[in-house]
């Protein structure tokens, strides 16, 4: 290569850097998310979610006599087709299940993590839903969000991940409610669940979305149970079928999805305190918050006579970081189990 071409190589390469230290000085300094690559192509962020094409509302369930897609006792990824695209999932039928018992569900959803493929299955082993699954039978399944590239001027900026549209700018804008709604349709078709013990647990931005959930399909789950869950607030606001118990579980010193809220780079993430309250509110709770659990680094507190028989129920870790409380992850509180505390819960819960 002659002496001229590589002074023009280095000409345009110092062009390029010098235009997106202006994007990011312009955009990125302001706290902006330009764009999502998704599949090839880009997809601006920001939307707030939306049960288009979602049924918000019990769906029979035709499953029963039918042949289990797996052994029960195991768990195997699968495969269905929302919004035009493949999405998968991992299912656990607990031991003894057979296809004459109406059988509770429970959606685990992970948090916002690198993409790799055993995304679902360290969040099975982190929370223990599958070994508690076979104890109590229910069935355990684990919905994958989508694979979104942020990029700025066709360069990547950081790994690959797996991330719920939660409201945030930085959300894939892909309609994951009706995912939820498409799979729990598949389950109910070739599963025999009962259509009144469905219910939602997630964390991070796999609680945020157990919250989008609890906006947006209230009239479909039972209950909800979201785990340092980021709940962003978005232009349409949150508006549900029905009363809805929640149970939601925080650590006071968490660095990723803050107790006391956060506002920046075009996102507002309410206190929990706050969330908490505005729950009470739409259920009608006239009584609360009352504690009602206090042991060492935990305290727990609950609103009550709620329309409906709702209920809203937390526990507030002091100290504790970002992590689901009795698991392994760093820096989780092991003076309360949040699995089976979930568990417990969804089992005082029907939909009515």
């Amino acid at each position: 290569m002659n002496t001229q071409s590589q002074e023009k190589r280095r000409l345009q390469r110092r062009r390029r850097l010098a235009l997106l230290l202006l994007v990011v000085f312009l955009f990125g300094g302001c706290g902006i998310s330009l764009f999502l690559f998704k599949n090839g192509a880009f997809t601006p962020t920001g939307q707030p979610p939306t049960n288009q094409g979602a049924i918000d509302g019990p769906v029979q369930t035709t499953g029963c006599g039918k042949g289990a897609p797996t052994v029960p006792g195991t768990s195997a990824a699968e495969t269905i087709q929302s919004g035009g695209v493949s999405r998968t999932y991992l299912l656990h039928l607990p031991r003894g299940y057979t296809n004459t018992t109406r059988t509770a569900v429970v959606l685990i959803l992970h948090g916002s993590d690198p993409a790799n493929p055993h995304l679902l299955t360290n969040l099975e082993q982190s929370t223990g839903f599958s070994h508690l699954a076979d104890q109590e039978h229910f069935i355990a399944v684990y919905p994958l969000a989508t694979e979104i590239h942020i990029r700025i001027l066709f360069l990547n900026i950081g790994p690959a991940r797996m991330r719920w549209n939660t409201g945030s700018v930085d959300d894939p804008a892909v309609n994951d409610v009706l995912f939820i709604s498409n799979l729990l349709n598949h389950l109910q078709a070739s599963l025999c669940i009962d259509p009144q013990r469905i219910y939602a647990t997630g964390f991070s931005s796999g609680g945020g979305m157990t919250g989008v959930l609890a906006c947006l399909l209230a009239g479909r789950i039972a209950a909800f149970a979201p785990v340092s869950g980021s709940f962003f607030v978005t232009s349409a606001g949150c508006h549900p079928a029905r009363p809805v118990s929640l149970l939601e579980f925080h650590g006071t010193s968490d660095p990723k999805v803050p107790y006391s809220g956060s506002h920046g780079g075009g996102d507002v993430l309410p206190s929990i305190p706050q969330w908490l309250q505005d729950w009470a509110t739409r259920d009608r709770c006239s009584s609360g918050p009352t504690p009602f659990f206090t042991k060492a680094d935990v305290t727990g507190e609950q609103w009550t006579k709620c329309k409906d028989g709702a209920a809203i129920v937390h526990y507030r870790i002091t100290g504790g970081g970002h992590a689901w409380p009795g698991s392994n992850m760093p820096g989780a509180t092991q003076t309360i189990q949040a699995t089976p505390l979930i568990w417990q819960f969804f089992q005082e819960h029907l939909l009515q």
